[in-house]
């Protein structure tokens, strides 16, 4: 009997103490969640430069590949209609566009902006370095 007394007398005291922090808890106000940042990249698509929200550029991904999807599906149902007629197909075949992130994500805007210019100055000057294919004189027949 003795035995029993002390056993429910230390599960009363377990119990009350797990029952006691776990209210403190319950009123404990929650924690304030941080508001998320949006984030910015520098997208290359087909060559040319943009700055644009890092939501934005997962969309312009997932855009991409349903245009493409959609554009070989069409260019597949012209050329079974161009086969059928025995006729030669002038539509080429869809490309997918080449979309590039540049380097990492920025913090803000006016970041991401500058990292922009600073890419195009040196791509212009690694074109300026190139020789122009169109600048080489054709050779003169006499």
């Amino acid at each position: 009997m003795n035995r029993t007394r002390i056993c429910s007398s230390v599960l009363v005291v377990l119990l009350s103490g797990i029952i006691s922090e776990a209210t403190a808890l319950a009123q404990r106000p929650a924690a304030k969640k941080k508001p998320m940042v949006e984030l910015y990249v520098v997208v290359d698509i087909d060559g040319e430069l943009s700055v644009m929200k890092k939501s934005e550029q997962t969309a312009l991904l997932k855009q991409n590949v349903l245009d493409f999807k959609e554009s070989m599906k069409s260019y597949a149902e012209a050329r079974k209609a161009a086969a059928k007629n025995k006729e030669k197909l002038d539509q080429p075949k869809p490309k997918m566009k080449k979309i590039k992130v540049m380097g990492t994500s920025c913090k803000t805007q006016e970041l991401a902006e500058e990292r922009m210019e600073k890419l195009q100055k040196a791509r212009e000057k690694l074109k300026a370095k190139r020789p122009s294919r169109e600048a080489k004189p054709l050779p003169v027949e006499d």
